[in-house]
């Protein structure tokens, strides 16, 4: 079984684990609910199949479909407010001091803290999810 990369004792998911993932609930999407949560049957069956390859690792496996599915939902929290841009190039494309003193303000609050990441980058994953979380209700 491969070892996990941890840091600060957190597990660290390369994008081919994380497209593994992706890939496995969008297969098993008729187990999650209408809500796009999984039942703790389907992850772990998920880790049984990581697991059986050495390049992948399934250490925190709910944790990682949760942060997914909280990062798609910031975004588009983000963009669909009234005035703010996304795009899978340049994220929220945040320049100039008076948009960053608006953005600081928005990721500041914590329920907002996921889009940190995203001032000027996009995130690698957003199309996969959100293609099929519109198809499969898996958002």
């Amino acid at each position: 079984m491969a070892q996990p990369v941890q840091a600060a004792n957190k597990v660290q998911w390369n994008d081919l684990e994380i497209n593994t993932l992706l890939d496995y609930l969008i297969i098993n999407r008729a187990q999650g609910s209408d809500g796009g949560n999984f039942p703790q049957e389907t992850y772990n069956k998920g880790a049984t199949l990581l697991n059986a390859d050495d390049k992948l690792e399934s250490d925190g496996l709910l944790k990682a479909g949760k942060k997914l599915k909280k990062t798609l939902c910031g975004i588009e929290m983000y963009y669909n407010q009234s005035g703010c841009h996304w795009d899978n190039n340049t994220g929220a494309s945040i320049e100039g001091v008076d948009t960053g003193v608006v953005w600081k303000a928005y990721i500041d609050q914590e329920c907002h803290a996921s889009m940190c990441p995203f001032q000027n980058k996009s995130w690698v994953f957003y199309d996969i999810r959100k293609k099929n979380a519109a198809k499969y209700a898996i958002a």
